[in-house]
């Protein structure tokens, strides 16, 4: 067996600087510095953490070991230059054999980082075969149980896939893992479904920082968003075992980092909020994105104040909580495998609320900078221009009044005389609120 130490070169790849063939005897390697008269990096840089590797001869498999060493020598795993480090242990963490994803009823997006000896899609969920009711990949192609089609084929690493469940499932897939940094990934100009293909959560920000410029929106299966242009993210990190829909504006190739190589912080802020007062919209497996900037109010939310989007028969539609500068809305469309409405339709208009210190109030998008109120899938439609409180003559007609609040939010009886010039809000059925001067 062999074992040695390894650097990270310039391209963020690990690099050997030293190595031992083990020979049952106490052995010693010489961790090779970097040449400081050479332009690239070509061994350990002062501070340097080590990184080890065991070499199983008889299996043929390399291993990531982790190092504890001797307190009394000068050295502690860092590289100092002829300085000493001696091993109290070297422990290997076995090869990833299989992965283990949990999946919810409903939609939801997948990966795996797995690679196994049948990639077809009807073998990698065949285990969850009852409960699926649909897979696709981001060209629409299908795999049906009910009707014993596949044309999606077979599987891809670094690629993800819508799915549908009856019920939640525990997917398990096994076979080889294989290393992020040595399959590479290719997002075109577009729509994609990415894959994770790292053991632990990478910042979504840092994994497309190399070519942000290029990317236009990223989601995961929730509906949140990364939108770079507004620096704006409604998650933080992208998962192992789940997909992400990404919209690209060229084609890109790149690799996620190894596992032994953490990404940089994030400088994104991330918008944690849920929603309290409405409820939130479950995944219909499509959806639309709405930009609202703080700066096209005429009147600004309150901290805390909700938004809500409907369809024209007033059904829910999408929730999100006020957020400054910029809120992100998800829509959700309708889902064509049920019998019911349950989203928007293609072209349908939305009607949207606002929740604030317990009034529901409509608003109205007068203008719109890109899109426009009608539904599209995966469309990004901004805002440039909302107006309050906006009644249409028809919602005016069917409108019930509940009851009638001063400013301080009491209710007072109509019908009495009140004092010249007091303020009053009829607050009506369909939580619309509407002020009147006596």
């Amino acid at each position: 067996d062999w074992f040695g130490v390894f650097y990270t070169d310039d391209n963020g790849d690990l690099q050997c600087a030293g190595y031992s063939i083990y020979d049952g005897n106490t052995d010693a390697i010489a961790a090779q510095g970097d040449d400081s008269t050479t332009d690239e990096i070509d061994g350990f840089q002062d501070g340097e953490t080590f990184v080890w590797m065991i070499w199983d001869a008889s299996e043929d498999v390399i291993y990531n070991a982790t190092a504890t060493y001797l307190a009394s020598m000068p050295s502690l795993g860092g590289f100092v230059i002829n300085g000493i480090s001696a091993l109290v242990t070297l422990e290997t963490a076995p090869p990833v054999t299989e992965q283990l994803i949990e999946m919810n009823a409903g939609w939801s997006m997948f990966s795996t980082y797995i690679l196994t000896d049948n990639m077809d899609m009807l073998f990698i969920v065949q285990d969850i075969e009852l409960e699926v009711v649909i897979v696709k990949d981001y060209l629409g192609g299908a795999y049906m149980p009910e009707w014993a089609f596949n044309g999606i084929g077979d599987a891809v690493n670094g690629q993800g896939y819508q799915i549908k469940l009856n019920n939640a499932a525990s997917l398990v897939v096994e076979g080889t893992y294989m290393l992020p940094e040595e399959n590479p990934i290719t997002l075109l100009a577009g729509w994609n479904i990415l894959g994770a293909m790292r053991l632990e959560n990478s910042p979504v920000e840092s994994v497309f920082a190399d070519f942000v410029d290029q990317v236009v929106i990223v989601k995961n299966s929730d509906g949140m968003a990364y939108l770079p242009e507004w620096g704006f993210s409604g998650f933080e990190s992208i998962v192992p075992g789940q997909g992400y829909q990404v919209k690209m504006l060229s084609d890109q190739t790149f690799n996620y980092l190894s596992n032994d190589t953490e990404y940089r912080s994030s400088e994104v802020v991330v918008n944690h909020n849920s929603v309290n007062h409405f409820a939130k919209v479950v995944s219909t497996g499509n959806n639309m994105t709405i930009v609202l900037n703080e700066a096209v109010w005429d009147v600004l939310p309150t901290e805390g104040a909700e938004i809500a989007a409907f369809d024209k028969v007033g059904n829910l539609i999408g929730s999100a909580v006020y957020n400054s500068p910029v809120t992100v809305l998800t829509v959700w469309g309708d889902d064509t495998t049920t019998e019911t409405k349950d989203g928007l339709t293609l072209d349908e208009n939305i009607t949207f609320k606002v929740w604030s210190k317990n009034l529901t109030r409509s608003f109205e998008v007068a203008n719109w900078t890109d899109g426009s109120s009608s539904y599209e899938v995966n469309s990004i439609n901004v805002a440039s221009a909302i107006v309050t409180n906006v009644l249409s003559d028809e919602l005016a007609t069917e409108r019930v009044l509940v009851k009638v609040i001063n400013i301080l939010g009491q209710e007072v009886i109509s019908n009495e005389e009140p004092f010249k010039g007091e303020i009053l809000f009829n607050v009506y059925n369909d939580g619309t609120v509407e002020k009147i001067v006596k």
